[in-house]
């Protein structure tokens, strides 16, 4: 029992690990997007996000379907 007890906690820790790094992402993606719009700039600052944290893909049909024309 205690060994699953430290198996289970071990993969909390991983998780947390994860999904700290995941909001640091995030929160450098908002900050990009707000900073470039300030400044007039087009380009896409959540692209590069979703390329780090590993989401492109996943992502591209959806995208695809936001950006169709109805």
């Amino acid at each position: 029992m205690l060994s699953r007890t430290a198996d289970s906690l071990y993969w909390l820790a991983r998780y947390m690990e994860r999904t700290e790094n995941i909001a640091r992402i995030v929160q450098v993606g908002h900050r990009m997007a707000t900073t470039a719009g300030s400044l007039g700039n087009p380009g896409n600052e959540w692209h590069s996000t979703l390329v780090a944290a590993g989401c492109e893909l996943a992502t591209l049909p959806s995208i695809a379907k936001w950006r169709a024309p109805p």
